[in-house]
């Protein structure tokens, strides 16, 4: 091999190993922009952890909670009456819509599709409405004059509407600091596809021949994608664990946390499994044809030759 064989080997040696160390990358990139960055991810997961159902009931206990019993007794309203009209007016289908809303403009502000955040819910209206049914039946009135009535006096008290950002004072700050490290990742995640193209486009030049090209990127992908499928079907059982000894200790409770969050992020490890099961085929794919395409041509040119 002469000097130039050494330095074509030396330079797709180098082109072979950023390729190897961009596509984990990327798989791992395009897990999370298909999983945490969807609204419909979230939809899903919150829908099967029960979630909206738990948020309902915490609504519905905090807005119970807050009108003191002497007040509702003025109208002979008990909290268990007021906690089933509640239920009537804030369903579950109801906080389904409004999280909804809400994740829909914290991602698309995140993505910089829009330049604010709405975190903000109206409850007062449901509030009141439900206050109001109650008030008519027990006092005899029509219910719109008994809902003026209430926004007059126990729904005053209610702000409208209620931007929750008021319990979390820094969290706009957070959530434009976090808007920038997306922004980061988005372009990183952007030039990988370049990058990988590049890289390819560029190993290909320096074989010059489809069987070495397809073997050249063969063999290391096969490898990668068998250790990334491996890494990613432990990916859980680790994390978990991390989580366990991060958490402060609480008997079967940590457990429990840890096994939620798990939970919760499955699409993505299952994602990352996918797309490494992926590239485990294409990679034998690669490796086949670089076996069976020279047959074939031999095959052809025998009988080429026969011919003649």
């Amino acid at each position: 091999m002469g000097i130039i064989g050494l330095v074509k080997g030396f330079f797709i040696a180098v082109f072979v190993l950023m390729l190897v160390s961009a596509v984990p990358i990327f798989i791992m990139s395009n897990s999370i922009k298909s999983t945490l960055l969807q609204t419909s991810f979230y939809q899903t997961q919150l829908e099967s952890m029960n979630a909206y159902q738990k948020v309902q009931a915490l609504l519905l206990d905090t807005a119970s909670d807050a009108f003191p019993t002497d007040q509702l007794s003025t109208y002979g309203i008990t909290k268990t009456e007021l906690r089933t009209a509640l239920a009537k007016q804030i369903t579950e289908e109801w906080v389904k819509n409004e999280s909804s809303r809400m994740l829909n403009s914290l991602l698309w502000y995140m993505t910089d599709q829009t330049k604010a955040v709405n975190l903000s819910i109206s409850v007062r209206p449901k509030v009141s409405s439900a206050l109001g049914s109650l008030v008519a039946s027990k006092l005899g009135v029509a219910e719109p004059d008994a809902i003026a009535l209430v926004d007059a006096g126990l729904g005053s008290s209610i702000p409208d509407p209620f931007d929750l950002s008021t319990l979390m004072p820094g969290i706009k700050d957070g959530l434009k600091q976090a808007k920038s490290y997306i922004a980061i990742f988005m372009q990183i995640s952007g030039m990988l596809v370049i990058v990988i193209v590049v890289l390819l486009v560029m190993i290909f030049l320096f074989t010059l021949d489809v069987v070495k090209f397809s073997r050249t990127i063969g063999w290391p992908m096969l490898v990668t994608g068998v250790l990334l499928t491996i890494t990613s079907f432990m990916l859980p059982n680790t994390v978990a664990d991390m989580l366990k000894q991060a958490m402060p200790s609480g008997g079967g409770s940590t457990s429990l946390s840890a096994q939620t969050v798990i939970e919760f992020f499955h699409p993505l490890f299952s994602d990352i499994l996918t797309q490494s099961i992926i590239l485990v085929v294409v990679s034998v794919l690669l490796i086949a044809f670089s076996f069976v395409f020279p047959m074939v041509m031999k095959t052809s040119g025998n009988d080429s030759g026969k011919k003649k």
